[in-house]
């Protein structure tokens, strides 16, 4: 019981994780294309 409860945890951490990645790659994105807008 506790374990299943740990992997859960362990799930949501990886998946808040993923998110948090998600949203940096997609502001660098949106930053790198603000740039190039800028540049052109």
């Amino acid at each position: 019981m506790v374990r299943c409860i740990w992997e859960k945890i362990n799930i949501l951490k990886n998946n808040a994780a993923r998110k948090k990645v998600l949203k940096f790659s997609l502001v660098i994105m949106l930053c790198g294309k603000a740039t190039e807008i800028q540049i052109s």
